[in-house]
């Protein structure tokens, strides 16, 4: 993460200062128990545990500040409640993560995903790009509205690659993450019945995947499985460049 100071955070997710706006914040951490000196603690509201009462905790262990959604009085950039499933830190999260990938000028971002999958692909395009260059792909599957954020915030500042897996439970989430990470290269795997529930069909999880390459700039890269006829068919009216890949003769 580039370091920012808390001023920069406050314009970047819409909140208010309390405390120096020049304390610089150099880290996120939403685990009190894991917070290292310089990190900005996210103070996060679950259904279980609200991040606000281990405060204290992440500043003993070193944290600069917080992002919160109350008063802490602590350093902090407060930021409005919000209407919505989602919590309004995890929202300010996805826009300081849109802002610090604005500093990633010289960054390929590739975004992964499908039905099944993701994390192994994304893992084996980690290991294949590290003999390339400064390679940023986080173990585990954080690919939801919390999980992509703090991918791009996790990242080192000299990161050359960076892979993003994306999921989604609805049609507009994948979307939301690109509009967040802005991917130069997108994989997806395959389309399955997963999510059925929420959006209906498999034609509806096709399109709900399908934005991701949907996404992509004009000088952007689409790499698609041939050989899953729903992923084949998101080329259509593409204008980026399209790979695809598969075991049958047409890819």
């Amino acid at each position: 993460m580039h370091s920012l100071t808390l001023a920069q955070v406050a314009v970047a997710v819409d909140g208010v200062i309390e405390g120096d706006s020049q304390i610089v914040v150099s880290g996120v951490q939403t685990d009190s128990r894991a917070v290292s000196p310089g990190d900005l603690y996210c103070a996060i509201v679950g259904e279980r545990v609200d991040g606000h009462d281990f405060i204290d905790e992440a500043l003993k262990n070193g944290a600069t500040a917080v992002l919160a959604s109350r008063s802490t009085g602590h350093p902090s950039v407060i930021v409005p409640l919000v209407d919505g499933p989602l919590d309004a830190v995890i929202l300010a999260l996805g826009n300081l993560a849109r802002y610090q990938r604005t500093l990633m000028e010289d960054v390929v971002v590739i975004g992964v995903t499908g039905s099944s999958g993701k994390t192994s692909t994304k893992d084996i395009i980690g290991q294949v790009l590290s003999s390339r260059g400064t390679t940023h792909a986080p173990s585990g599957s954080p690919n939801n509205e919390l999980g992509l954020p703090l991918t791009l915030l996790d990242a080192p500042v000299d990161t050359e690659f960076l892979v993003a897996e994306m999921g989604m439970r609805g049609l507009g989430h994948i979307k939301y993450l690109c509009d967040i990470a802005a991917p130069r290269i997108g994989v997806v795997t395959n389309v399955g019945h997963a999510h059925v529930g929420e959006v209906g069909s498999v034609e509806g999880i096709a399109q709900a995947k399908a934005e991701l390459v949907r996404s992509l700039p004009q000088d952007g890269t689409a790499i698609l499985n041939s050989d899953d006829r729903l992923v084949r068919n998101m080329a259509q009216d593409l204008a980026c460049k399209i790979i695809t890949y598969g075991f049958n003769s047409s890819a």
